[in-house]
């Protein structure tokens, strides 16, 4: 995990042109490991969070970033705070925009723009999409996805039935495999024990239970990555 604290000033619009202006300094945890391209995610998904717990304090509401830094940033050891090891489905929305921070799910929507039902369902098909290299791109794609059904009006509902989808990272950060391979009505466990054990340093866990199997208890495969935990039902 990261321990990140960022500064800066933020501004508040009360009224007939009026505006108030708020120093801020905050520190928080995120479970990313790496800082490369974190600057984004703390302005616009962190920092709007902690004001907002802030604001009965300071009586100003956020309106927009006056400016904006950070101070610094530390590699921590911290399981407890961390969205690894916890269901997507059951994350708050705090825990959410980790998990949007740590994987670069710029998919899933920003902080007080959606219900917190449909910022997980977001949650699960941009980590689906992005981390699982599962196709989502095209109608031809979604029908071919077991636990996406599609609406009368043509949209597509996530139905994940009785799996639980969690979110994993072990030590080092992503790799993905270099091509897409293309589902056929296939469930996200059944994809997973196909092909998650391909996605060096960062895959998803779908399973009908928290059982999380690692390289000390996982079977040997013909893995290219050996070094790779593996995530199975």
């Amino acid at each position: 995990m990261l321990e990140v604290t960022v500064e800066g000033i933020y501004e508040s619009d009360i009224g007939s042109g009026q505006k108030k202006y708020k120093d801020f300094k905050y520190t928080f945890k995120t479970s990313r490991l790496s800082e490369k391209g974190l600057g984004t995610h703390v302005k616009k998904r962190f920092v709007p969070l902690l004001i907002a717990k802030d604001k009965t304090k300071s009586g100003i509401v956020y309106s927009r970033m006056k400016s904006f830094l950070i101070t610094d940033i530390k590699k921590i050891e911290d399981t407890k705070d961390s969205v690894i090891g916890k269901e997507i489905m059951t994350l708050n929305a705090e825990q959410i925009q980790d998990l949007a921070c740590t994987f670069d799910l710029y998919k899933i929507p920003l902080p007080n723009t959606c219900s917190i039902t449909e910022l997980r369902e977001l949650a699960v098909l941009a980590y689906m999409e992005k981390v699982l290299k599962i196709p989502m791109k095209t109608t031809q794609d979604k029908e071919e996805i077991d636990c996406l059904e599609k609406q009368s009006d043509g949209t597509f509902k996530l139905n994940i039935g009785d799996e639980k989808v969690f979110a994993y990272m072990p030590e080092g950060y992503l790799a993905r495999p270099a091509e897409n391979q293309p589902v056929r009505k296939k469930k996200i466990s059944d994809f997973i024990q196909n092909t998650g054990k391909v996605i060096a340093n960062g895959i998803l866990a779908a399973t009908g239970n928290a059982a999380v199997l690692t390289q000390n208890n996982v079977q040997q495969t013909d893995n290219p990555f050996p070094n790779a935990d593996v995530l199975l039902n």
